[in-house]
């Protein structure tokens, strides 16, 4: 599917996105994103780094094909690249103790491209935003962030154990700064 994916987008023959290093059952593929040229592909159980750290691998299309570019590695039970967004040189990717964010997550790790060379510049944090799982979904766009949250309840006037609330964050300098709830 990701090949079929990218071979649209690029109006070039179906190509294979190779993995190297990814371990038994870690979930290749189960979370992709594409903002040209960089094709982003997660493996939120990957044991390469620490024990369901996950991992995320950052694609560029060279003009021709597909180039690994970059890989990730997240720590300890992070499931890294449960869900991600990537918009130009940046990509976003919750980290949460049991994967896609949470429970108890409070931070989305951020990756730029400079020069060449992919580095974490950020971990947008919300210890406001008091949510069990923050983290769920995340989009990106430019310097907008959006990161969506569930939170226990039942909330007044319902009777639904569990809601949903989105963040928008807008990054200022170095800062992601909360703009919106």
């Amino acid at each position: 599917m990701l090949a079929l994916l990218l071979s649209l987008v690029q109006a070039a023959p179906p190509a294979v996105l190779e993995a190297p290093l990814v371990t038994a059952n870690a979930r290749l593929g189960s979370a992709v994103d594409v903002s040209l040229p960089y094709a982003v592909v997660a493996s939120p159980f990957d044991d390469a780094g620490a024990y369901r750290g996950g991992s995320v691998r950052i694609y560029r299309w060279s003009g021709s094909s597909w180039e690994l570019d970059h890989v990730q590695l997240g720590d300890s039970s992070a499931s890294l690249g449960r869900v991600l967004a990537v918009s130009g040189d940046r990509v976003a990717l919750p980290m949460g103790p049991s994967g896609n964010g949470g429970p108890n997550s409070k931070e989305v790790l951020i990756l730029e491209r400079s020069q060449g060379v992919w580095s974490e510049v950020a971990r947008v944090a919300c210890a406001a935003c008091g949510s069990n799982d923050f983290g769920i979904g995340v989009a990106l766009e430019g310097d907008v962030l959006a990161v969506t949250a569930t939170f226990d309840g039942p909330f007044a006037g319902t009777t639904n154990p569990r809601a949903v609330e989105a963040f928008v964050f807008r990054k200022s300098g170095a800062d992601w700064a909360l703009e919106a709830r």
